[in-house]
């Protein structure tokens, strides 16, 4: 219901529709429908790469999601191509230090 508000006021394109669809998908992921939450995240993907370009820190966020959605199918070539993307999209933003950059080679 929230998702249907929030795209009668906003467009598709929109950070709040977005973070609502991403929601939706870590849900659908924690109740193991893989499948669902696999087409959530990829559908938010695009919306982010939308409303931010290619280097943000939402996009790292959901590559990672979609990483280890991908790797529950046990598609691990794509979820290792994924984690890598995420962790060179944190390195840009925030620089090797940073804990999320750490997080990511944790991955």
């Amino acid at each position: 219901e929230a998702l249907e508000i929030q795209q009668a006021c906003y467009s598709d394109a929109h950070p709040l529709v977005a973070v609502t669809i991403k929601n939706m998908a870590m849900i659908e992921n924690s109740r193991g429908d893989y499948d669902k939450a696999k087409s959530l995240y990829e559908r938010v993907l695009k919306m982010e790469e939308v409303i931010y370009g290619e280097l943000h820190p939402a996009i790292a966020s959901t590559l990672n999601n979609l990483a280890d959605c991908v790797l529950e199918q046990g598609e691990t070539a794509k979820a290792a191509v994924l984690f890598q993307r995420a962790m060179e999209t944190n390195e840009i933003v925030y620089g090797r230090e940073h804990p999320d950059v750490a997080r990511n080679l944790n991955n």
